[in-house]
């Protein structure tokens, strides 16, 4: 993949240049970068409003923030789990027993494009697509946080696409005919 971004350029804009996220998954494994894109959360202490889970204080913005909608970090009631990771019920009246825990996640909801389950889809299909392109080092794929440009004669992009032949776009999943 080629990034068409310029290094300085990104180096002014986030502090670094743009992780290039095939290598990320060859290095770091899909399932890792399935959850690093998942746990990007609003933080407004950082300086571009976002943090992330899996890798702290991180220089990278939320590009899929759109899609997802506004994840926020707090307190939230959970179901709690014995020791066998079964869900607990009150003995006597059968409802789940529940605990407060704080620094969970949650979507805050009607603010994303899509729902979760679509969401979910979309970064899965986003990362299987980079782990799978690193095997296509034949392909032209020009990506960066902001654009992607298919430059092989045509191809179908995922709905987060503007334009099939150009692939403008927010952070994509290009993959040929």
């Amino acid at each position: 993949m080629k990034n068409g971004m310029r290094g300085e350029d990104a180096k002014t804009w986030f502090g670094a240049a743009p992780p290039d996220l095939t290598l990320v998954a060859r290095v770091r494994g899909t399932d890792w970068l399935y959850t690093y894109l998942r746990t990007f959360y609003e933080d407004p202490s950082r300086p571009l409003g976002a943090n992330n889970k899996v890798f702290p204080n991180v220089g990278m913005p939320n590009v899929l923030a759109e899609l997802q909608g506004r994840q926020v970090i707090g307190c939230k009631a959970m179901p709690v789990k014995d020791e066998s990771g079964n869900i607990m019920r009150d003995t006597l009246s059968g409802e789940i027993v529940k605990d407060e825990q704080c620094d969970v996640l949650t979507v805050v909801p009607d603010t994303g494009t899509q729902t979760e389950e679509e969401f979910d889809t979309t970064v899965r299909n986003l990362v299987s697509f980079l782990a799978y392109s690193l095997t296509r080092s034949s392909w032209s794929v020009i990506v960066s946080v902001s654009t992607c440009c298919c430059t092989w004669p045509s191809c179908l992009c995922s709905p987060i696409c503007s334009n099939a032949n150009t692939g403008v776009m927010s952070l994509i999943a290009c993959m040929p005919e």
